[in-house]
């Protein structure tokens, strides 16, 4: 019985891996694995039914991964890798993990869900299926609502649905799915430390109650799949259409000061501004399989093709009470992959086998932003501000890939399994900023350098997987991976920009252990070196120049302007400790209960290391009673 608050917390089922939220309850989570701070999704695969949940050059992010239209308890299966080590991962956004989901096909007893909570949180769920024609037509409906603990409610109000009619089997079976999902809600976002600690506002409060957004995001997709004895095909197809509207104040009143109206600079009006993104996404993923003998060693072959093509329109501008009054950017896109890949597995004895594996990368995108680039920014801000960029910054690109990777894997010995893989892979950047090649000031204009369009990785990885009593699974990793470039968070401009290249070296500890059928426990720990790679010279200019500068270089705050603004090379935001532990007491009847315990562990938040965020745990509670009839009652207490 896992406990989570929110769809998202469902994925860390995933050992190590950590879903935070921020800016409301129906914007994309945050995701941490293996010392990486993948933003909202950016080197973490998400899939459900074969369809991609990651979204290529999004205007927030790239790789968005908002997940929260998942419905957990309609999860049959997931399926979670780590590292560069598959053939089948790799494009785009699985450089560091996967979690790949399936929904049930079959659900005759259905099940009623209706949950209550403080801060009026409410939801309800209701799911079944019934024998239609040749096969099973199942249907799915939530409605959830929740205010938070915020001055200002998030006032989210969601709405999702999920219809399947399949036959067959996963192996052996067709079916074709619809869902749709609808989510508003407002969001308090980050606000000044100084305000709150003077008592010029609460710690629940917000610097603008209009901030929030809304969500939704509309599917079709098919599977077909027949397995035979000695070889096996799928085929996944889908369309999905998403949109995105997001209105953050990262700046509150620094470029539009309310009183620097009266004086003739900014707008008045605040500095929120408004993201916005709407796509069509559609793609496949076909897979063939068989098995044969060579010299009388078993072999195992796949190949396959993944595709998929994005067309996207997205873009930002200032905007006050949600209303967008300019346009910064206002963007056309393209972007699709199409990836053949194949491996091969040898079964040299029942204690050895060993696997080898090609994939083909090729991505191709296209930039058309249709403001002209003569005009300025509409009414606002007055004439004289920055001029767009406009067609400046188009164009079109495309790059290729290779990735080659190796697997062995000796044993069971003694109930224990070893492994060693090593591979590369790569990840997709934004297709704008590998376009990009002016930027302004509002004077003139700067030629930039574009960043590639595809980066390449590679790690390694060695552990064992063990069952050494009854009850009891363990499995240690020891993993090494490298980028030829990180991104980097920049905290005064609140974007992303390209970095070093950077390096994690790490472990990861499994466990779980049934003492008998009514006690379990189980835990995880990983631990992660993250460093940037070589030396910052620019940082270490810049740190001359505050050291030279004196009193006034940095705004008359020299010399506690200092802290944090020396050259290092630690990775920013990269978690260094991550663990959970929890004990669970019941059977499948009567009363059981559950302690569930996470530890995210302070973040390096700038280069030199000097200034960290602080850690975090978290201990969740749950008890209830199942009934012999199918129901049970559950209370659960989150961060007790």
């Amino acid at each position: 019985d896992r406990i989570y608050a929110q769809p998202g917390e469902a994925l860390e089922i995933v050992p190590g891996l950590v879903i935070a939220q921020h800016s409301g309850a129906g914007k994309a989570n945050q995701y941490f694995l293996r010392g990486f701070a993948l933003d909202h999704g950016y080197d973490i695969g998400l899939t459900l039914d074969g369809m991609p949940i990651n979204q290529m050059s999004h205007v927030h992010s790239n790789g968005y991964a908002d997940a929260n239209f998942l419905m957990p308890e309609l999860l049959s299966d997931m399926v979670v890798r780590k590292g560069p080590y598959y053939a089948e991962e790799g494009t785009i956004f699985s450089s560091v993990g996967s979690v790949h989901m399936q929904y049930v096909d079959k659900l005759r007893e259905g099940f009623v869900n209706v949950s209550g909570g403080s801060f009026a949180y409410a939801d309800a769920k209701v799911a079944k299926s019934w024998a239609l024609g040749d096969g099973e037509l199942l249907a799915a409906l939530e409605w959830n609502s929740y205010n938070g603990p915020w001055e200002r409610p998030d006032e989210e109000r969601k709405i999702n649905g999920v219809a399947r009619w399949s036959t067959g089997t996963q192996e052996n079976g067709f079916s074709i799915t619809g869902m749709a999902y609808s989510n508003h809600y407002f969001a308090t976002d980050q606000i000044p430390y100084t305000d709150v600690a003077l008592g010029l506002m609460s710690r629940w409060g917000t610097e603008d109650p209009t901030d929030g957004g809304n969500a939704s995001r509309y599917s079709l997709s098919a599977r077909w799949s027949e397995t035979n004895k000695n070889d096996w095909s799928r085929v996944e197809a889908f369309f999905i259409h998403n949109d995105t509207n997001l209105y953050d104040d990262f700046t509150y009143q620094l470029a539009n000061p309310v009183t620097g109206l009266a004086a003739g600079t900014g707008t008045g009006l605040g500095d929120q501004s408004h993201q916005f993104d709407h796509r069509q996404q559609f793609g496949f993923n076909l897979l063939h399989g068989w098995k044969y003998n060579f010299q009388s060693v078993p072999f195992e072959t796949r190949v396959g093709l993944q595709s998929l093509n994005d067309f996207i329109h997205n873009g930002n501008g200032d905007s006050f009470q949600r209303q967008q009054y300019d346009f910064i950017t206002d963007n056309w896109l393209k972007e699709s992959y199409l990836s053949p890949w194949t491996d091969t597995t040898q079964f040299w004895s029942p204690w050895l086998r060993t696997t080898e594996g090609l994939r083909l990368d090729w991505v191709f995108g296209s930039v058309n932003n249709v403001m002209n680039p003569l005009l300025a920014q509409g009414s606002y801000p007055p004439p004289g501000t920055p001029y767009y960029l406009g067609s400046f910054n188009n164009g079109q690109l495309g790059r290729i890939f290779t990735s080659p990777k190796v697997g062995l894997v000796l044993g069971p010995f003694n109930n224990t399994e070893y492994f060693l893989n090593f591979g590369e892979g790569l990840r997709a950047e934004d297709i704008r900023g590998a376009t990009n090649h002016y930027t302004t000031d509002g004077t003139q204009y700067t030629y930039i350098p574009n960043v590639q369009l595809l980066t390449k990785t590679r790690g390694a990885e060695t552990g064992f997987r063990s069952k050494p009593i009854e009850g009891l699974e363990t499995g240690l990793s020891l993993f090494w991976q490298d980028f030829d470039a990180e991104q980097q968070f920049n905290a005064d401009s609140g974007t992303s920009v390209y970095g070093r290249p950077g390096r994690r070296l790490g472990f990861e500890w499994t466990t779980k252990y049934a003492y008998n059928d009514w006690v379990r426990f189980d835990g995880e720990v990983t631990g992660t070196h993250a460093r940037f790679k070589g030396f910052d010279t620019i940082e270490a200019v810049n740190f001359a120049t505050y050291l030279s500068g004196g009193p006034g270089s940095d705004g008359g705050l020299w010399p506690l302007g200092l802290l944090g603004t020396k050259p290092g090379n630690y990775l920013t935001l990269a978690p260094v400790w991550v663990a959970t532990g929890g004990i669970e007491f019941g059977e499948k009847a009567g009363w059981f209960s559950r302690l569930s315990y996470r530890y995210f562990g302070a973040r390096p938040l700038t280069e030199d290391g000097q200034i960290q965020s602080p850690a975090t745990g978290t201990l969740n509670a749950r008890v209830g009673y199942r009934f012999t009839n199918g129901w049970k009652i559950v209370l659960d207490g989150f961060n007790i």
